[in-house]
C-alpha cells in the first residue's frame, strides 16, 4: 500500500506520541483501511484501493516476534 500512495507511516508531534496520533485519526472518523500503531515508534494509516471496502483495522505491533495485536494499545 506505501508503493501505491495508499498508505504512510507518519509521527505528529503536535498531538502527542504515536499511539495519540493513531487515536485521534480514529476520533476525526476517516475511513481508513488500517490504523496500526507500529512498535511505539509511529503510526502506520492506509486507505482501501479505489473500489475496495475499507477493512477498518486497529492493530498494534510491539515486536515482529508478537506480531499483530487487536486494537490499538500502548507498547511497553
Amino acid at each position: 500500500m506505501h508503493m501505491q500512495g495508499l498508505a504512510a507511516d507518519i509521527l505528529c508531534p503536535q498531538l502527542g506520541p504515536p499511539l495519540d496520533v493513531c487515536r485521534a485519526i480514529v476520533a476525526a472518523g476517516i475511513e481508513t483501511d488500517q490504523v496500526i500503531h507500529e512498535f511505539g515508534r509511529w503510526c502506520h494509516v492506509a486507505f482501501a484501493a479505489p473500489g475496495t471496502q475499507a477493512r477498518r483495522d486497529l492493530l498494534t505491533i510491539a515486536t515482529a516476534a508478537e506480531g499483530f495485536r487487536p486494537g490499538l494499545n500502548p507498547v511497553a
